[in-house]
């Protein structure tokens, strides 16, 4: 998993994780993304599928401000947009929240984030049948 740069200083983009994952050299090891490290290293989930294809195993869907690993709906990422582009990119891996920050409640931001993507899943179908 890349890391912000603030986080880490080995893996913290797509180009280091392109690196380490080519150094190491082994097809059984895979790379994910983390919506909030992705935008915060000014790439995008269509440069990880044009660099990683079936090697990107795994999404955190995060939202942020554009950091901070928030539950969906207490950030402003494009989460319309990443549904979108997993989509258009057929993404069959794993697909996980994260709920970093809300260790005291963490129940009720789960909650709050899964509602979140399925709302937001829903409009999507509606557009679809525009």
């Amino acid at each position: 998993e890349p890391l912000q740069y603030e986080e880490a200083n080995l893996v913290w983009n797509l180009e280091t994780t392109k690196k380490m994952l080519d150094e190491v050299g082994e097809d059984t090891l895979g790379t994910m993304i983390d919506t909030v490290q992705m935008v915060s290293s000014n790439n995008s989930i269509d440069q990880y599928f044009n660099t990683f294809g079936k090697n990107l195993r795994h999404v955190h869907l995060t939202d942020g401000n554009p950091t901070g690993h928030l539950t969906w709906g207490d950030g402003n990422l494009p989460l319309k947009d990443f549904l979108k582009d997993l989509n258009r990119n057929a993404y069959d891996g794993y697909l996980t929240l994260e709920i970093g920050p809300y260790l005291t409640d963490p129940v009720t931001s789960w909650k709050q984030g899964v509602e979140t993507v399925k709302k937001v899943l829903k409009e999507l179908e509606q557009d679809d049948d525009r």
